[in-house]
Parts: C-alpha cells; structure tokens; sequence
C-alpha cells in the first residue's frame, strides 16, 4: 500500500497549488511545451498494431505518440532482462487468510468518509460477484478476513444519490504475511471533488461513460521509475479514441509533463470500460523497451488504480514476506 498511499500524499502536500492561479508566463511555456512533445494524445479507434507473445504493441501507427522520449529511463530494472515476464511463486504456507484492521479514506484528504460499501474480489478478477462484501462503520473502520500472498481486487462506494464519491477500484492488491496473523492497511475513496479537479487542471472533458485509471511505474527494488510512459491498447493493439494520458510533477497533473518524474506517477482518462493493457515503456539509450504491463478492467464514471511493475506481465508483485517460507 506504500506505493498507492505516496500518490495521496502528494495530492494532500500540493492541494494549495491545485486550486492556485498559475502566473501566466508558466500557461504560455505548458501550450508551447505541449505543441512540441504533443504528449496529451488523441487517438482514432482504427490504430491496430499487431501484438507479439510479450504482448507488446509497438507496431500500433500511433504508439510513438505515447512513446517517444529519448532520455534514459531512471530506476531499478537489473530483475528483469527484457524477455520473458518474471515469475514469483508464494512461499509454503504463505497463501492463507489473515484478519485485516482497515479504514477507508477520502483518496486527497485522507480523512474518513463515513460509511462506505467494500466489495473485495478474490483472485483480481472483478468480473463476477465480490468474493466478501460489507459495510463500515461510520467512522470508516472495519474488520475483514483476507487471502494473503495472493492478488485481489477490491472497490469502495458510496450511495449515488450522496453524490460525494467515484466508485474506487484497486486491481493486484497482494497483503504481505504477518506472522502474528493481524494486518492493517488504508483502503481509497476517489471524491467527485477530486476527479474534478484533476481533469480540469488536465484540461480534459471526462466523459462519464468512460474510466480515469492512475498508477505508479515502479521498478525492481517497488521505487518509483522516472522517465517511463504508459501505452494503453487492448488485445488487438487498439487505442481508446479519446484517450488522455498524463504524468505528474510533484504531485501535480501536468499535460506538458512527456513522461514520468521522480514520483512515478500517471493518470489516463477516457478508458472505455472493457479490459486494457496498461504497458511501460522506457528508453533504455539505444531503443524503447517495454519494462512492465498490467491488465485493467475498466468500468463506467468510475476510478481505477493499477501500478505497473518492472517485469511483471500481469501487474502482481508478491512482497517480499511471501516469497519465502511462511510456516
């Protein structure tokens, strides 16, 4: 959760410069900026590009509109050579159900939001009815048993009609084992307030029907790559028509940002719903590679979060409490 948590820190730290005037001369450098690196893309539905067993689509006649930065891409990359996707297997007696202490949290303040819906999804797959379901309490908190060393999804709401949250998805969750059986862990609400003004600072329309999906790009070592980008395609290599996607500088969404900063972080908007390949792509200083994939199911007006990481095809990352024996 390290990682998910970093992402509302900045957003807490830099809420003064989110609703700030920017002075005039930094809005003339980002058109100028953008006109260049034309970073804030649009694509058509007919970009096809053939995928490869890797599941790389670098032949797409628009991937060089997301990828095309010629600076190296800095980070721990030194667990994954470029070829086959890693694989991490859990420890003995690592894969088992531990009682989970949480809160859920409004994603930029992070203060309780009151009584919340949590629908976990064992295995990551959102596809069918939640594995566990339950309600807060009023002041966010709950008690849950969860499958440890193992991905899952889950999502936090609110009623429609209180009009104060996004449904909020978190895809390849893995909880690490505790070998006194207790964890506690902050579980994210995505206000309305907060899709709001991130987009308008954005400058992008998003369109209800569609998703917003965020994330960190994350190296070996689970810090954070710079000069990485995203490419989201689906299985065929296409491109979602109106896709948007963005990259922050100390916390902030900047549309004239080519790629990530230190922070790692990135945002998409305008995913129809329907499963996306969200791919990593850096310079390594003689051509662009792909570092990281993961698989994101998008659903309608609602917010999703998948890191990526460097050598993982499928978006989990086992920490490493689970990669040795847990008896």
């Amino acid at each position: 959760m390290r990682a998910f948590r970093f992402l509302t820190c900045l957003l807490c730290v830099s809420c003064g410069s989110f609703f700030g005037k920017p002075d005039d001369d930094d809005d003339d450098d980002d058109e100028e900026e953008d006109e260049e690196s034309g970073t804030e893309t649009t694509v058509s539905d007919d970009d096809t590009g053939a995928t490869d067993d890797s599941g790389t689509t670098s032949g797409s006649p628009r991937f060089e509109e997301f990828v095309n930065i010629e600076e190296a891409y800095v980070g721990d990359a030194s667990c994954y050579d470029g070829g086959a996707w890693l694989e991490q297997a859990a420890g003995s007696g690592c894969t088992v159900d531990q009682t989970l202490y949480g809160v859920v949290e409004d994603f930029q303040e992070g203060e309780p939001i009151g009584e919340t819906t949590v629908d976990l999804y064992f295995r990551d797959d959102i596809g069918g009815s939640p594995s566990e379901s339950f309600e807060t309490t009023s002041d966010s908190e709950f008690i849950a048993d969860v499958p440890v060393c193992e991905p899952i999804a889950y999502r936090t709401s609110t009623p429609v009609e209180w009009e104060q949250t996004k449904d909020t998805y978190r895809f390849h969750k893995v909880w690490g084992f505790d070998a006194d059986g207790d964890l506690e862990e902050t579980l994210d609400s995505f206000s309305n307030e907060t899709a709001a003004v991130i987009t308008a600072l954005l400058g992008v329309n998003w369109d209800s029907s569609t998703g917003l999906i965020a994330g960190m790009a994350l190296g070996c070592d689970e810090d954070p790559i710079e000069n990485v980008q995203v490419y989201i395609h689906d299985d065929a290599g296409q491109v979602p028509q109106e896709l948007s996607v963005s990259y922050f500088v100390a916390g902030l969404p900047r549309s004239s940002q080519p790629a990530t900063s230190e922070d790692g972080l990135w945002i998409a908007v305008n995913v129809p719903p329907g499963t996306w390949t969200v791919a990593m792509w850096g310079f390594d200083g003689s051509d662009h590679t792909q570092l990281g994939q993961a698989p994101v199911e998008v659903v309608a007006a609602s917010v999703h979060i998948a890191n990526v990481y460097t050598g993982s095809g499928d978006g989990v990352w086992l920490p490493d409490s689970c990669l040795r024996s847990c008896n």
